[in-house]
């Protein structure tokens, strides 16, 4: 990646996982945290809260969320699935430095202190929170939506009143031509201390197209992270991953 991303994120019950690793390998110097994933394919562990009887696949994106919000969902499910998934990463070789999860999900009530609790046991320090701080509202009214409902989720978890020592960006960044356009004025502006960028460059193919609606943008973003403006813009900063912190 031209040297603009340092961290990384992986999923590791989906078929393209042994993939990921294979490149992770050829990168020695990156970052590699859990995605935690409780949306695409199936679990590692029977979670039986999280799954349609039928099939045994994870519930949709909308139905975990009600079932979250109604009570329906079992810790002892959460945890042991992310207590898996966090064993199937470390057992190919690497080192877990964060946690973070598809569509933000870790957030949600219940599931938020049981990832908490399975992160803490494997002595995984930093998991992420998706919240922008305080006074720093989000550009663009999709992403002001976005971050009202994680902020909305987070506290009905139970989550810290007190601010993240990690800042985290990226959200308002998502959708297309618009992250080529806003990622060196913000990088341009960042405070002093750690920031988390989230970024999601790849390919759109069909194996993506079967578990995730984000695509034609990532390719964007790949082209964005690997172009002039942004490498030079990253000059100023200093980039690192969650291991070395």
């Amino acid at each position: 990646m031209a040297g603009a991303v340092t961290s990384a994120s992986v999923m590791v019950n989906l078929p393209a996982f042994g993939h990921a690793m294979r490149l992770a390998a050829d990168a020695p110097g990156l970052g590699t945290g859990l995605h935690f994933n409780i949306l695409a394919g199936r679990p590692l562990t029977p979670a039986l809260s999280l799954v349609r009887p039928r099939s045994g696949d994870f519930l949709s994106y909308p139905a975990l969320v009600r079932r979250a919000f109604a009570g329906r969902i079992r810790s002892a499910d959460v945890y042991a699935e992310c207590a898996a998934q966090i064993a199937r990463l470390r057992d190919a070789g690497r080192t877990v430095t964060h946690l973070d999860s598809h569509r933000h999900v870790h957030v949600l009530p219940t599931v938020w202190a049981a990832v908490r609790r399975a992160a803490d046991d494997a002595g995984i320090a930093h998991v992420r929170v998706p919240l922008r701080p305080a006074g720093g509202a989000p550009r663009g009214f999709v992403a002001a939506v976005k971050q009202s409902l994680l902020g909305a989720w987070y506290r009905a978890a139970g989550g810290a009143r007190t601010p993240a020592s990690v800042r985290f960006e990226g959200i308002a960044l998502m959708g297309g031509d618009g992250f080529a356009r806003g990622l060196v004025p913000l990088l341009a502006a960042l405070p002093t201390g750690v920031t988390e960028l989230m970024v999601h460059p790849g390919y759109d193919d069909a194996e993506l197209a079967a578990i995730d609606s984000y695509r034609s943008a990532r390719e964007i973003e790949l082209r964005a992270l690997i172009s002039p403006p942004v490498l030079e813009a990253l000059r100023d900063v200093e980039l690192t991953h969650f291991g070395r912190l």
